[in-house]
């Protein structure tokens, strides 16, 4: 091939440069044009179709087809809902509390009954302590290693208490010594209080007593508002076909056949202080009636004396003359 010349230069110069200006132009205006939105875009992509069995790599991609269930077969919820279902209906009544289980309660250790006995006073009598108890309406001498009703042994006498065993359960009580001429139960009610200044007499006894039956009186002298006194007397009056005075304090007195009792007893009453009565003197009497009956113990001839042996009024606590009343042995047990 020869060379070009001058004209053909310059017609393949304009050529070139022809596509190129027409290139820039192209170019230009594809910038300056608004791209076509993305949901067009996104809808010639989805609108586009391509066969998964020519391309392999879109086969292996392919979304598996998801089977069709059949509702049918399906199982159906039960009407009722389980006890754990929050929106179960509820009704106001309280929820059951579970029962708990306990262990089973040991057997309760059983227990003496309280002492019955109440306490009237003591002395001494042949070197021995003798306590005089009272149970409704009963009088009882306890000694050391007595049985009281079967029940109670006397184990000892104290200063100031009495030590039981009760004897069914083999277990020790103690019975706690009072004031002497504080009302027992079964006592004779008190219907009559001294007047002020006056020294009081307390007595003490049983509204009944059974035949043959020995029982005891209790007699004290208490100081109202007198200083001191330092003994005093009182006088028995009973009938002697019913009564028999027995002891008197610590003396003894003997029955005699030649002497009958006259139905009249003195008994020599010790002294005391204010706010400390005198002690207690114990008077004891048997029944020798051998019918049911009533009687009358009347207190007379009274006198209390001061240190300088000043007679001073006394005034029985409590009625005066006291009944007593005479029963069969066997209606007291």
């Amino acid at each position: 091939m020869g060379r070009l010349t001058k004209n053909q230069w310059l017609f393949m110069s304009f050529v070139l440069c022809a596509g190129f200006a027409a290139t820039l132009i192209s170019e230009w205006d594809r910038v300056d044009a608004k791209p076509p939105a993305r949901t067009q875009v996104q809808k010639k992509v989805r609108a586009r179709a391509v066969d998964p069995a020519v391309d392999p790599l879109l086969r292996a991609t392919a979304p598996v087809a998801t089977p069709k269930l059949d509702l049918d077969h399906l199982g159906k919820r039960d009407a009722h809902a389980p006890a754990a279902d929050l929106f179960e209906s509820r009704g106001w009544a309280a929820p059951r509390e579970k029962p708990v289980q306990r262990a089973p309660a040991e057997p309760a250790v059983p227990q003496p009954p309280p002492v019955p006995f109440v306490y009237l006073g003591k002395w001494t009598e042949r070197d021995q302590v003798v306590v005089l108890l009272a149970r409704e309406g009963r009088n009882y001498l306890a000694h050391v290693d007595e049985v009281l009703d079967e029940t109670y042994h006397v184990d000892s006498i104290e200063a100031n208490r009495l030590l039981l065993t009760y004897m069914p359960l083999n277990v020790r009580q103690t019975l706690a010594f009072e004031q002497a001429g504080r009302s027992p139960a079964g006592a004779a009610p008190a219907q009559a209080q001294p007047g002020p200044g006056d020294v009081a007499l307390h007595v003490m006894m049983p509204p009944q007593a059974a035949v043959a039956e020995e029982f005891t009186i209790l007699l004290s002298l208490d100081p109202q508002l007198s200083a001191a006194i330092t003994r005093g007397t009182v006088e028995l009056v009973y009938d002697p076909k019913v009564l028999n005075v027995t002891v008197a304090g610590t003396t003894r007195i003997a029955a005699s056949s030649s002497r009958p009792d006259p139905g009249r007893f003195v008994v020599e009453l010790g002294g005391g202080y204010i706010g400390h009565g005198g002690p207690a003197t114990a008077v004891r009497l048997r029944v020798v009636t051998e019918s049911a009956t009533t009687t009358q113990i009347r207190l007379a001839s009274l006198s209390a004396f001061d240190i300088e042996e000043h007679n001073l009024p006394v005034a029985v606590d409590g009625a005066n003359p006291r009944s007593l009343t005479i029963v069969q042995a066997s209606k007291t047990k």
